[in-house]
């Protein structure tokens, strides 16, 4: 059994490595040269009529601005900063809410409510229960 792997290894060699040798082909000097002069002109460009700005508006989650198209959360903003006329901060509790307010505070973002008051916005968001 052992002969028999050993020849068939042996053989398989044999049949293998002279095929690697054989394959290359040599591409350089003047076989190269007359493949080019066949073969070696560049495809010509031309301008497609269908692209981003004709067909309409940008890729699904992205923007535009200015002829750019951006990913998500690299636009430019439209909300510039603003420096705070009041220094008195809007505090945002999210654990007790008072009479003034009845709706849930989880959807409000902090940055935007300072970004369209002109005031620091601090948001309290404390765990319920216990944590030690």
């Amino acid at each position: 059994m052992e002969t028999m792997l050993s020849i068939m290894i042996c053989i398989s060699l044999m049949i293998i490595f002279p095929q690697s040798a054989q394959s290359f082909l040599d591409v350089g000097g003047e076989y190269g040269a007359s493949w080019l002069k066949e073969h070696g002109e560049e495809p010509k460009i031309e301008e497609t009529r269908n692209n981003l700005w004709n067909w309409g508006s940008a890729p699904k989650g992205f923007e535009i601005y200015n002829g750019t198209v951006y990913p998500p959360g690299y636009a430019p903003s439209w909300y510039h900063p603003y420096y705070a006329a009041n220094s008195t901060p809007i505090i945002i509790n999210s654990n007790a809410g008072n009479g003034q307010q009845t709706a849930d505070n989880t959807g409000l973002d902090p940055w935007l409510t300072a970004q369209l008051s002109g005031r620091p916005v601090t948001l309290i968001s404390e765990p319920k229960g216990v944590l030690f």
